[in-house]
């Protein structure tokens, strides 16, 4: 959504990471990772500030049995 007079601007992002080939061949787990993001940003001024904020489920490399489900941040001023 586009930034308006006192609301900032809103973005979404969805990712997800597919697996690409089987792990009885030896290459990769067969897992999927999944990350969901929202992305505000605002200009008031000449000052430019973004900031990320999201939740990531990631599968663990070693023991596919397992995940690590992970807070995606970030904050940016120009």
């Amino acid at each position: 959504m586009p930034e308006r007079r006192r609301k900032p601007a809103v973005g979404l992002r969805i990712e997800a990471k597919l697996p690409n080939t089987n792990q009885k061949r030896g290459i990769g787990t067969n897992t999927t990772g999944v990350l969901l993001s929202v992305t505000f940003q605002k200009a008031p001024g000449r000052l430019l500030v973004i900031t990320d904020l999201g939740l990531g489920t990631l599968i663990e490399p070693t023991d596919e049995q397992a995940q690590n489900d992970v807070l995606l941040c970030g904050l940016a001023a120009a």
